[in-house]
């Protein structure tokens, strides 16, 4: 098994490299990491924004009430990042896709409340919510 170890490897390393130059600035599996949700970089970016949109995408990282310090420290892959009294937007670039941008809201304790992913390609003005768990 361990001689299969460097075939693996490269086979990984060249699967990475075609991965970054078909999304050359943020990658599905970027958002995937960053919200706690099964995506794999072989979905084409209508299928993976379709997934987003879809009832069965919930956030596994992500719990309403978490503190805003705790959540904000999850989203290393952001492309950009802006912060507001009230919202954090977390935005991925696609190229000639545009962006997808990820809004959290949080309320006066600093907790969040609610969660939109917004895009270009999302007909919904502000966004769509992605429900959250309640914290146990």
């Amino acid at each position: 098994m361990g001689a299969y170890q460097p075939v693996r490897r490269l086979f990984m390393s060249l699967q990475s490299g075609v991965d970054r130059f078909r999304y050359p600035f943020s990658m599905p599996e970027d958002i995937g990491r960053d919200l706690g949700v099964d995506v794999t970089n072989r979905f084409n970016f209508d299928t993976f924004l379709e997934f987003l949109c879809s009832p069965t995408c919930l956030p596994r990282n992500l719990k309403r009430y978490m503190p805003r310090q705790d959540v904000e420290e999850m989203f290393s892959h952001a492309f950009r990042t802006e912060r507001f009294p009230d919202k954090t937007r977390f935005s991925y670039y696609f190229n000639k896709r545009g962006w997808v941008m990820i809004e959290l809201r949080f309320d006066n304790l600093g907790q969040l409340r609610r969660l939109f992913l917004q895009s270009p390609n999302i007909p919904e003005e502000g966004g769509l919510e992605i429900r959250l768990l309640n914290c146990n």
